[in-house]
């Protein structure tokens, strides 16, 4: 005799579903904004250089420090795990900004960097 699936376990599926696209729409929304990101940046971008500040290895970030025009920018930044041994705090590090919005930058490390 098979066995009926109890009302609470078909609520589970249900809402494991939902989460599941939920998740789905965030990747691809957080994905779209990172593309129209870079889009914008390249429409007219300037390059410098920066100094790494510091790097926190556990959340794969970097603080990077850079100037445009005298006015001197903070930016926390990610990187991805493949270069977190390459890059070290006082390391230089080429930087294309937005010459719209300084503060949006673009490091060789990210994906959309075009020397």
């Amino acid at each position: 005799m098979p066995q009926k699936v109890s009302l609470y376990s078909k609520a589970f599926i249900m809402l494991l579903g939902v989460a599941v696209i939920a998740v789905i729409i965030l990747y691809v929304y957080l994905q779209q904004q990172q593309t129209e990101r870079i889009h914008f940046i390249h429409q007219n971008y300037g390059s410098t250089r920066g100094i790494i500040k510091s790097k926190h290895l556990r959340k794969n970030k970097m603080v990077v420090v850079y100037q445009v025009d005298g006015e001197t920018y903070i930016t926390p930044i990610n990187f991805s795990s493949h270069v977190r041994h390459q890059i070290k705090a006082g390391d230089s590090i080429s930087i294309k900004y937005s010459r719209t919005k300084p503060a949006l930058i673009l490091t060789a490390f990210d994906e959309g960097y075009e020397p």
